[in-house]
């Protein structure tokens, strides 16, 4: 695939999931943006841009998958004090609360967002004052099995595309469906001198926040990590930002600097093994996506895995992957696995 291919792909692609319909997973977009920022990168400051406003909102946080690269991010920043929150993995949603309550999906360019308002009107705060505020909305995993006995199955697998179906459609859910849903605030429009003074205004104001701490990492990454509690939340990561807000954020392509997403722990990916016995192609939007079947391997949490999939032909052609050819794929936490290399 060319580089304007991927240019392309990566654009359909981020007004697709910011308007809360995805055309890949997760993984396949952190490749897709990987690949992509091995080319040089445009770096500009806030002084840079004449003063021009930078909202975090048009950018994707940067995914770190190893604990040494992510110490090495902390000590690049100018400041020992973080703020580290838990990633929800939800639907993104922007509200502007007041007496025109209005709340609506991401929209990009010439695309029109979807409107949420008849949904989330009956799960976040009354507030006569007007704020704008950005957060994710999902369905506990505790009640997916209420709406797959209910309703579509299909429509209800993960707590995203159910919060999805409902957001979209409270004409077709009952008033006790829609208060099930959660929403979930990580930012509120204001002046700030921190970002955890930005959560601390938002829980005044009744919302929900996802769970954070003020950081220093003297004891390194770990430490963070054994302290980060389950969660019956979905979370696909910890998002590690820098908490003073004054500090200038350099815009590195598609990233901010003074933001991580840490995906270690039990957010990291697991590799494995298999032999390859046949491959499959899925019609995609504007794409083909590409799955191995291997040998049946059992996870560590009982699933039984056997398809793989792969970011495009390219790498089946690169890697010379035939039948019987050993691959080396990845498991990510939500459970779906990835091409990684062969043997």
């Amino acid at each position: 695939m060319s580089k304007e291919d991927k240019e392309r792909l990566y654009v359909e692609a981020s007004i697709a999931y910011n308007n809360g319909n995805p055309i890949m997973s997760d993984a396949e977009f952190d490749i897709l943006e990987r690949e992509l920022n091995n080319s040089p990168l445009t770096h500009q400051t806030h002084d840079e841009l004449a003063g021009a406003t930078i909202d975090s909102d048009t950018f994707s946080i940067r995914p770190i998958h190893n604990e040494d690269e992510i110490l090495l991010w902390i000590k690049s920043q100018p400041v020992e004090e973080f703020l580290a929150s838990l990633k929800i993995d939800g639907v993104l949603a922007k509200v502007q609360t007041g007496r025109n309550l209005k709340a609506e999906s991401r929209g990009r360019d010439d695309n029109i967002p979807w409107d949420y308002t008849s949904a989330l009107s009956k799960i976040i705060p009354s507030i006569a004052e007007q704020h704008f505020i950005r957060g994710e909305v999902f369905l506990p995993e505790e009640h997916l099995e209420y709406f797959r006995e209910k309703y579509d199955h299909s429509k209800y697998k993960v707590s995203r595309s159910a919060a999805i179906t409902i957001l979209r459609r409270p004409q077709d859910h009952t008033l006790e469906d829609i208060k099930k849903l959660r929403f979930m605030a990580y930012y509120l429009e204001g002046e700030y001198k921190t970002k955890s003074e930005m959560f601390s205004h938002l829980e005044q104001l009744g919302f929900e926040t996802p769970d954070y701490e003020v950081v220093t990492f003297e004891n390194g990454i770990a430490d963070l990590l054994s302290r980060v509690t389950e969660t019956p939340h979905p979370t696909d990561g910890i998002v590690i930002e820098v908490n003073d807000l004054s500090v200038p954020a350099e815009v590195e392509g598609k990233y901010l600097s003074t933001q991580i997403a840490a995906k270690v722990g039990r957010w990291g990916m697991t590799h494995f093994r298999s032999k390859v016995r046949g491959v499959k192609f899925t019609p995609g939007k504007g794409h083909y996506g590409v799955v191995l079947e291997v040998d049946s391997i059992v996870m560590p949490d009982g699933i039984t895995q056997r398809n793989i999939n792969v970011f495009n032909i390219g790498a089946i052609i690169k890697h010379k992957i035939g039948l019987e050819t050993e691959i080396i794929f990845e498991r990510q936490s939500n459970g779906m696995c990835y091409f990684k290399g062969v043997v």
